[in-house]
């Protein structure tokens, strides 16, 4: 019984040894199969094809269980396709800085050339004006000989032509001038936009980056920590979903209007601590009543389009989320609370997307300061879940003109 135990305990290193081998090496093909020297003619291709490279072994990764290694070695590919990206990025941009600086010269060069032509070609009319003045008899008569007289006209003949040809090709230099002129100007403004991409890159690598960090926080680098919070995400997810198509169907809505208190914030149902979920959705209550489908992630918008601007309280520990007091909201709603911290954002671009699948947070989560009564943000049909599902969940879904939804959960 010992040996076969011993045998076992074996068995179960050398399985866990070969997984962190393989996903070592397996991270590590894309380096070595695409190794990029910034000398080289093709390293920008070089670079899209380690990308490539890469995003195809995050798509295997994310196909695989989710374990807090996988997800470690999603963000630790994400991070190094930012920083490819940069690569690319800058690049592009000494790029274009050197053509940019070629065409500089080349007008340059241009410019003086267009202005001895055009000196040439004053000098040449002018000259062929005075000689115009004398007409071909008084040529005549003032030639000591035919021939000299033969020889004069065609000189001033000649010399028509060549101010012609002086016009043309001043002409030609002036439409070149221009041309590159323009192209100078595009290539100026193309370099801008590669700045900016550049900036929003970096952005992400550094957001990137805190998430990682972020995520190691949280679970202190331990799976069983991390499990818990994705079981946790997952059983507040089907607590929400299971309210909605049981209030909403079953349930009779009671009509509310702006300002009124709904509920107070709590740390019902499925919740790390005391917070409201506040989500926006483009539904209507007759959606809901004839179907039974995952609406959570379908047709959210970001609260901030809805909700009025007022001075709120950031707090989400993000750098790509602002801090402190900011001026946020950009409609004509009420917020849901008198005094708010934000602890989370919306969006696909949080610290704690991981806790998602890598999915958006469809909706803001806030802390009341002081005064924790929960408001509609506007007039509508309130549909409650008082633990209606018998897991202590509790919130509201009211429904709103031009059909849009509120949600409001871990309600007290």
């Amino acid at each position: 019984m010992i040996k076969k135990l011993h045998i076992s305990v074996v068995l179960f290193i050398i399985y866990i040894l070969f997984e962190l081998v393989v996903k070592t090496v397996y991270a590590r093909d894309c380096e070595s199969d695409f190794q990029c020297n910034e000398n080289d003619e093709s390293y920008d291709i070089c670079l899209q094809n380690k990308i490539d490279c890469i995003e195809n072994k995050l798509g295997e990764i994310n196909a695989e269980k989710t374990t807090l290694n996988s997800t470690i070695s999603v963000f630790n590919g994400n991070i190094n396709i930012q920083e490819l990206q940069i690569r690319q990025r800058e690049t592009e941009i000494t790029k274009l800085e050197k053509e940019i600086g070629a065409l500089g010269d080349r007008i340059s060069g241009l410019s003086i050339s267009l202005d001895r032509l055009t000196t040439l070609l004053v000098d040449r009319i002018r000259t062929q004006y005075k000689q115009r003045q004398s007409n071909p008899l008084e040529l005549l008569l003032t030639s000591n000989s035919l021939s000299k007289f033969i020889n004069q006209h065609r000189y001033l003949s000649l010399a028509g032509k060549q101010t012609a040809d002086a016009m043309q090709r001043a002409q030609d230099q002036k439409v070149l001038y221009d041309e590159q002129k323009d192209i100078k100007t595009i290539k100026q403004d193309e370099i801008e936009t590669k700045r900016y991409q550049l900036q929003l890159e970096q952005n992400n690598l550094v957001a990137q980056r805190e998430a990682k960090k972020n995520l190691l926080d949280i679970t202190q680098n331990n799976e069983k920590k991390y499990q818990s919070l994705l079981e946790e995400s997952r059983k507040e997810l089907a607590q929400i979903l299971s309210a909605a198509n049981t209030v909403i169907k079953d349930g009779n809505g009671i009509a509310v209007v702006q300002g009124e208190v709904i509920g107070t914030m709590g740390n019902s149902g499925f919740s790390s601590g005391p917070h409201l979920h506040f989500g926006v959705y483009r539904y209507s209550a007759d959606k809901f009543s004839k179907d039974n489908w995952d609406w959570y992630y379908s047709n959210y918008i970001n609260p901030l389009d809805k909700l009025r601007n007022q001075s709120i309280t950031w707090d989400t520990g993000c750098s790509n989320d602002p801090s402190g007091q900011q001026s946020s909201g950009n409609g004509g709603w009420n917020w849901p609370m008198s005094n708010i911290r934000v602890t989370q954002n919306y969006g696909g671009n949080t610290c704690y997307n991981f806790k998602y699948g890598g999915k958006a947070h469809p909706a803001m989560d806030l802390v009341g300061i002081g005064d924790i009564s929960v408001k509609a943000v506007a007039d509508g049909v309130a549909y409650f879940c008082r633990n209606c599902l018998g897991d202590g969940g509790n919130g509201a879904f009211v429904f709103h003109e031009d059909n849009y939804m509120t949600l409001y959960w871990h309600l007290k």
